[in-house]
């Protein structure tokens, strides 16, 4: 059932079972909290620490669910849903910074 909310407050009808919880739940608390403050955008912004961008696939698989084809480093706008513009992105922490 919560499942099935999520679902519709990020505006999909069709989930794969492969789309992370994790992305599917943040994304849709960027909304629910741009919707209380009654901000125009909302941001679904993952940072990455791994050298190897090792989520990034599943990143990918859930913005191509909204069209998109990311890639890191970017932020895209993935739809509007209730008056809010829905952003989503990818930033790699600089590498340089795990050496030290």
């Amino acid at each position: 059932m919560r499942l099935q909310f999520l679902t519709k407050k990020l505006g999909l009808t069709n989930l794969p079972g492969t789309i992370s919880y994790q992305l599917i739940h943040r994304t849709a608390s960027a909304l629910i909290e741009a919707a209380r403050f009654n901000a125009a955008h909302a941001l679904m912004l993952v940072h990455s620490f791994s050298p190897t961008q090792q989520w990034f696939p599943d990143f990918r698989s859930f913005a191509q669910l909204y069209g998109i084809d990311a890639k890191p480093n970017q932020i895209y706008q993935a739809c509007e849903l209730e008056g809010i513009a829905l952003h989503l992105g990818w930033v790699c922490d600089n590498s340089e910074y795990l050496r030290r």
